[in-house]
């Protein structure tokens, strides 16, 4: 005898056989139209411009800086000991600063942006510093933790010649760390 069990088990795969095959009879019987070709140039890699600075390229660690204190006060980033310009002398080990020709020996990954990207941005400064600090980023998390989140020191890459933010990550989040407010 068999048991309601196979019964029931069987059923269920000719269903999803049954299924299948009518999936596989629709998409065999719908061809998929191919795209036309758009006449004109060939498409070339838009890279809009980015703005100069009024007072001349970022030639220093102390301009650099400078830059990053202005973006962070607009972004509303938060550190439990903030940073100045005299945390380079008073705290060394706080902030790293490096200098490169381009976004591409920045990231170490050859051929990691196009060629028009990487001679838009130029020579980049990458800033790294230290501390527990909250800044306002979508995460994966609920709008609750973006809220409260605090994260273990900031790292920036930033255009020499613009000053743009080219590129801006966390360290990990700390876990049970109380919110920072100013």
């Amino acid at each position: 005898m068999v048991s309601d069990e196979v019964i029931k088990r069987t059923l269920i795969l000719l269903a999803a056989s049954a299924l299948l095959a009518a999936c596989r009879a629709t998409v065999s019987a719908v061809p998929t139209a191919a795209p036309t070709v758009t006449p004109g140039p060939a498409p070339t890699e838009n890279v809009e411009p980015l703005p100069t600075l009024a007072a001349g390229p970022l030639l220093t660690p102390e301009q650099v800086l400078g830059q990053l204190l202005v973006m962070e006060r607009d972004q509303a980033v938060i550190w439990e000991h903030p940073w100045s310009l005299d945390t380079l002398k008073t705290d060394p080990a706080r902030i790293r600063l490096q200098w490169f020709p381009s976004r591409t020996a920045e990231s170490g990954r050859p051929g990691a942006y196009g060629p028009g990207l990487d001679a838009e941005a130029g020579p980049v400064w990458w800033v790294s510093i230290r501390g527990h600090v909250h800044i306002e980023m979508l995460t994966l998390g609920s709008l609750e933790d973006m809220h409260k989140a605090v994260y273990d020191g900031l790292t920036y890459v930033i255009a020499q010649d613009s000053g743009a933010l080219l590129s801006e990550d966390t360290g990990s989040p700390v876990p049970g760390a109380a919110p920072l407010t100013r």
